[in-house]
């Protein structure tokens, strides 16, 4: 079903790409979607499905915004807009920067900036609530929007960037330094080119996307994260060939070329040689599966675990987490006491632990308290590789 879902979503995210470079012309769409095809494996190989839904909610929120006041269309398409931008939004929050790039955008064009009427701005309005308002009541109504707001803007505005290290920075900014080139050409269409007006809004909303979008790749600038930016950049360049601009040939697209090809050499040299040699490729392997046997052979299936490792443990087993902390990392469990607090206050069961998970966090080691507190109350039962298997006393 992931495989699917995925595969799906990757078309649909491809088609969204063509229906915005076609509001220009047919050429356009089809050279955005090409350009598309010969990139997005390259750089997004590592693929991360969280972060493809929230981009692709917010290209059709682009798309949807364009249509409008580009074809004077009916009410429900701004509508339609808004709907897209709120489930962005909620997805991940650091999407806000569409609602800007689209204000600016309206604002520097005289002629769409006449449609901005109160109506239109009520439909968008409207849209972004119908999606936003029901995510909020939920977690209300369970007692949980105070997690929500947590960790969705506390925590990211203040512990996740103090703690977390930019371990992938230079994995994603040789990923992700080649869109730059493009958003250059970006700069050099609306300079020298010859343009309709509907044209310079096109270009001018998918550098504002460009720009207004880029902390969504902070702090840790994973390659993955670069994806909430990359259709514009492509755009901007697929409009750039189109219109078979010499001087943007040898400088914004040749500048992104060269920025592209050790990306590809990682692709085509390190990472398919190593991942064609037949089956799946996954994340786990034969102690992950051990541990599943020994769960569902020793432990009865009503038992809730704490699961301080590969996550295909707690679904494979068909068991619910007995905490809310599911996947360790220093800047999860922080403050350490409380975490320590809260989980020793209702002890699990039985608590599944990767040591390489805490050798790789050495802080861990000495400064969660649960790290010692599972070696004081809990028997080791079983090991499998670096997995270790804890019962309560």
């Amino acid at each position: 079903m992931l495989q699917l879902a995925s595969f799906l979503l990757i078309v649909f995210f491809g088609l969204g790409i063509f229906l915005i470079g076609r509001e220009l012309s047919k050429k356009i769409g089809i050279y955005s979607l090409a350009l598309f095809f010969l990139t997005f494996e390259v750089i997004f190989n590592n693929f991360n499905f969280e972060e493809m839904i929230s981009s692709f909610f917010a290209l059709y929120a682009v798309y949807f915004f364009l249509r409008f006041f580009q074809k004077k269309n009916k009410m429900i398409v701004i509508f339609l807009s808004g709907v897209f931008a709120g489930l962005a939004f909620m997805s991940k929050q650091a999407t806000v920067g569409i609602f800007p790039s689209f204000f600016l955008s309206l604002l520097l064009f005289k002629n769409y900036r006449a449609n901005l009427n109160i109506r239109t701005i009520l439909f968008f309005i409207f849209g972004s609530l119908a999606t936003i308002f029901p995510v909020f009541f939920y977690y209300f109504i369970n007692h949980a929007l105070g997690d929500f707001v947590y960790w969705n803007f506390i925590f990211n505005l203040t512990i996740y960037p103090k703690f977390s290290t930019p371990y992938a920075i230079r994995e994603g900014v040789l990923m992700g330094s080649w869109l730059l080139g493009l958003t250059v050409c970006g700069f050099f269409l609306l300079w020298k080119g010859k343009f309709s007006d509907n044209v310079k809004f096109n270009i001018t909303l998918l550098i504002l996307l460009s720009v207004f979008l880029l902390p969504a790749i902070l702090p840790s600038i994973l390659s993955y994260k670069i994806l909430i930016i990359f259709p514009y950049p492509l755009i901007i360049g697929a409009i750039s060939i189109a219109q078979h601009r010499t001087k943007l040939i040898f400088t914004g697209l040749f500048l992104s070329l060269l920025l592209f090809l050790p990306a590809a050499r990682q692709f085509y040299i390190d990472y398919v040689p190593q991942n064609l040699s037949g089956g799946y490729i996954t994340d786990y392997g034969d102690d992950e599966v051990n541990v599943v046997e020994w769960l569902n052979k020793n432990i009865p299936r009503g038992v809730k675990i704490m699961n301080v490792g590969n996550s295909y443990i707690t679904f494979a087993a068909k068991r619910l987490p007995a905490n809310k902390y599911v996947y360790i990392f220093p800047w999860l469990v922080y403050p350490y006491g409380k975490s320590t607090e809260e989980i020793v206050k209702s002890s699990p069961r039985v608590v599944v632990l990767d040591t390489q998970v805490i050798d790789g966090w050495p802080i861990l080691k000495t400064d969660w308290g649960f790290i010692r507190s599972l070696n004081k109350n809990y028997n080791l039962r079983q090991q499998f590789g670096t997995y270790k298997l804890y019962e309560l006393k």
